[in-house]
């Protein structure tokens, strides 16, 4: 299998030269799990920066909102408390997580399929070449300008 040219599930944003940055989506296919790519070089080092949209676990409930209820008012009233209830539940629980552990508990996840995985591989071994002889000419320059001083 070889990388592909467009990548797949890889949009370039942007260019810059000495950075570029990308988008990889997530094989769901939801805008939820994209995850974004910079790359970055100066004089000193080549950075990569990888950022999620990170999400809680708010989906959890403590009471049933789905509840079988034959009279068609009476399940609607109760769907309506149960989730009241179960936001009312999940935004103190993330409260009292931050008050107490001084941080909230978050995941994020990416589903990448083998092309996808492999575009991305490459995607971000060539961006880093790209910047890094971007810098590299950068210090070259730098190196041997005259020195002004003088």
């Amino acid at each position: 299998m070889q990388a592909q040219q467009p990548a797949v599930g890889i949009l370039k944003s942007q260019d810059f030269g000495d950075s570029k940055s990308y988008k990889v989506s997530c094989e769901c296919g939801s805008n939820d799990c994209i995850h974004d790519i910079y790359i970055e070089a100066d004089e000193y080092a080549i950075t990569v920066h990888i950022s999620t949209r990170q999400t809680t676990s708010y989906w959890e409930s403590i009471v049933d909102e789905h509840r079988a209820i034959k009279n068609r008012f009476l399940e609607k009233q109760w769907y309506t408390i149960a989730r009241w209830i179960n936001g009312i539940y999940n935004r103190a629980r993330i409260t009292w997580h931050v008050w107490v552990k001084g941080y909230a508990t978050y995941e994020s996840t990416t589903l990448l399929n083998q092309q996808q995985a492999l575009n991305y591989a490459e995607t971000l071994r060539q961006a880093i070449e790209d910047v890094d002889k971007i810098r590299s000419d950068r210090v070259k320059k730098f190196q041997h300008a005259p020195d002004s001083q003088s």
